[in-house]
């Protein structure tokens, strides 16, 4: 009899049976996650919830400290993928130069997204960032890239890259950096992307170009027909044109560009070029993110002392196996709600989540994790009034008056968005948040936060490359360039004598 009455009479029919079997299955496939979230030592799972199909968002709780982490997890089946996003679409420019994450994921109508790169004091972000199969600003040698391979995989390490300008006389003019500062005796190419100028001074020249195949920004592995537009010399600062792009050079670079004008204006060299960015691995999203925190399941960062690594800080990681992607954060700083972890610590809470490779993203202050506009966890930074003035710090001082706390605006971000052209999943964005920051709140110049500025810790680097440098794709894509040079000037020969003939 219990059993006919937990499930219903005989005498019912099999659709009024079957029902109730389907509801406690359900009930036990969404306990499932809740429970292995539950496994994570020394951590108690508080929430579990869906945010789209293949995505879930888990809150756990360590009582010690106390610690809240948040996690959201991204299954490889869920046809959905990660997206790097650059803080209002460019690099410099203007400001504000650097956006909310909240703000990024509802521009790009993303399911989720965490803050990306650390950032330069300008608002720029240190390492690459790559979107869309576009380079919008060059790697750091030094400084570790995460990055989505075009097959979706993750990958971290630093990012090997190489880029030039082939003119008809097939005397290529190397690259040394793109949407970056032009260092001395340098040659820097200049996109949209980075702004509305260049930001050069005058001490140097400017060529500018225009993208006429395939009409739009030069992308990753892919050979643009370029035209000579213009060129200028000891005045910087040259207009970017929306349908092209500057190289812009200092010293060597700078003599560089002068001659190859020179042998344009005498002829001995056509308006047109050919222009290549490449990576040596190939790259279809990325961002900076330092440094390694686990690598083939062992935790790969170690504690040198430093404020940056050892102290108990805002932490946000992505970390990732063969099944899914975990985009993670650590509260901190708020002591009786969570003081936050080491970066040893945070390794080690991402192998106990199951990850076989971590990397660490910018922490502190910007951690952010967001759902559309509704931000997820609970960011440490704090709006005061100081000297009259609203300014954002990650630590008041006394005599600040605190406003409250704000989410503070970042370099870049990582976004889980629909793979390819897929539809975007419905989700429910949690309740809650913290206020938005309302106007032009800057975050205080004279504000240091430990754990959003890299420490000199000398961290073990990994190599993206492969095949090793020099790459037989490399010597291939050079050897093309050569020979669709030599038969784009063979077309205008031949066009050429055609017309003479006319005549």
């Amino acid at each position: 009899m219990t059993q006919l009455s937990a499930f219903g009479s005989e005498r019912r029919t099999g659709r009024r049976r079957v029902v109730p079997a389907l509801v406690a299955l359900w009930v036990l496939g969404a306990a499932g996650p809740a429970q292995a979230a539950a496994d994570v030592p020394g951590y108690r799972t508080e929430e579990v919830r869906s945010l789209a199909r293949g995505v879930e968002y888990r809150r756990l709780l360590r009582a010690d400290g106390p610690v809240v982490v948040h996690v959201v997890a991204l299954r490889k089946d869920s046809g959905l993928a990660l997206r790097a996003v650059l803080s209002n679409d460019r690099v410099a420019g203007p400001a504000p130069a650097q956006e909310r994450t909240s703000a990024m994921c509802q521009r790009v109508r993303c399911v989720a997204a965490v803050n990306g790169d650390f950032a330069f004091p300008s608002g720029e972000p240190i390492g690459a960032v790559v979107a869309g199969g576009q380079m919008l600003r060059s790697p750091v040698p030094s400084h570790h890239q995460l990055s989505v391979t075009p097959t979706g995989d993750l990958v971290a390490g630093t990012l090997a890259w190489s880029a030039q300008l082939v003119p008809s006389d097939l005397r290529p003019l190397a690259l040394q950096g793109l949407n970056v500062p032009r260092p001395a005796e340098a040659l820097v190419m200049y996109t949209p992307a980075f702004g509305p100028a260049t930001a050069t001074n005058d001490f140097g020249a400017e060529l500018v170009l225009r993208v006429v195949e395939p009409a739009s920004p030069p992308r990753l592995a892919q050979t643009s027909l370029v035209e000579l537009i213009g060129f200028v010399s000891g005045k910087g600062n040259s207009s970017i044109p929306a349908d092209g792009l500057v190289l812009s050079g200092h010293g060597a670079g700078a003599a560089a560009l002068a001659d190859l004008w020179s042998r344009h204006q005498s002829g001995a060299v056509s308006r047109r070029g050919l222009l290549r960015v490449e990576t040596t691995a190939p790259v279809a999203e990325s961002v900076g993110a330092t440094p390694i925190l686990v690598h083939e399941g062992r935790r790969w960062v170690a504690d040198d002392g430093s404020g940056f690594v050892a102290g108990r800080h805002p932490r946000t990681a992505v970390g990732w196996n063969a099944a899914e992607t975990l985009l993670v954060t650590v509260d901190g700083r708020q002591p009786g709600y969570s003081i936050g972890l080491s970066l040893p610590d945070t390794a080690e809470l991402l192998r106990s989540l199951g990850v076989t490779e971590a990397v660490n993203l910018d922490g502190g202050g910007s951690t952010t994790l967001a759902a559309g506009a509704t931000v997820l966890n609970r960011p440490s930074d704090r709006m005061v009034k100081r000297a009259g003035k609203q300014q954002i710090v990650h630590e008041p001082r006394p005599g600040d008056v605190v406003v409250g706390a704000v989410e503070r605006p970042v370099a870049s971000g990582l976004a889980i968005v629909p793979a390819g052209a897929a539809p975007l999943p419905p989700f429910d964005p949690l309740a809650g948040g913290v206020p938005a920051v309302l106007g032009d709140v800057a975050v205080s110049a004279d504000d240091t936060d430990p754990a959003s500025v890299l420490g000199a810790g000398n961290f073990a680097l990994l190599d993206l490359r492969h095949p090793p440098s020099p790459s037989p794709g490399l010597i291939a894509v050079a050897a093309g360039m050569e020979v669709a040079m030599a038969q784009w000037l063979l077309i205008v020969a031949v066009a050429r004598r055609r017309r003479r003939s006319a005549a």
